[in-house]
């Protein structure tokens, strides 16, 4: 059991869970920073008095890999879905873990996950711990330039068009 606190940064983990599955989202935890990830858990890195809303989107921004807890509850949070939304959006390794069957949300559902709902806990872990070692950042960041460069939807292209040319097309009229 030890941690890897030696290195410089260890790959952050954010955990995005319903409070219902809170005791669940502690032993994840635990777990993971034995082998050396370090994570991001409300309740454990939100200062009180702070704004939660800052508060996740700073977890987020600064974790590369983004654990979903999926359940019922989970499912049904807005919260829980905003995060996932801003996850994707932002080209977060994501790795959804299935606590219980649940409606999973339609934009993960191409993502593999873990269904923890036959297996032991520790069955389960360690499923989790290789596919998240299977994640591969690359220092020269090769692998997220390619998440990055996601088309712009023809709205944005327009918009992005139209300010590149505003000067021309001023000069032009």
């Amino acid at each position: 059991m030890h941690s890897y606190h030696g290195e410089r940064m260890s790959t952050q983990v954010f955990v995005s869970y319903s409070h219902s599955d809170a005791d669940f989202a502690g032993k994840l935890t635990k777990s993971l920073e034995q082998t050396g990830y370090d994570v991001w858990l409300d309740r454990t890195d939100i200062q009180t008095g702070t704004r939660w809303d800052d508060e996740i989107v700073k977890g987020l921004n600064s974790s590369e890999i983004f654990l979903v807890l999926l359940s019922n509850k989970a499912t049904a949070s807005q919260n829980v879905k905003d995060e996932i939304g801003y996850a994707l959006d932002h080209g977060k390794q994501i790795l959804p873990i299935l606590l219980e069957p649940c409606d999973v949300p339609f934009r993960l559902s191409r993502v593999q996950y873990v269904d923890f709902t036959g297996l032991e806990f520790s069955e389960g872990i360690q499923k989790t711990l290789a596919i998240l070692k299977s994640f591969n950042f690359n220092e020269k960041a090769g692998a997220k330039e390619v998440k990055n460069e996601k088309l712009m939807d023809p709205a944005t292209l327009a918009t992005a068009a139209t300010t590149l040319l505003a000067p021309y097309l001023a000069k032009l009229g």
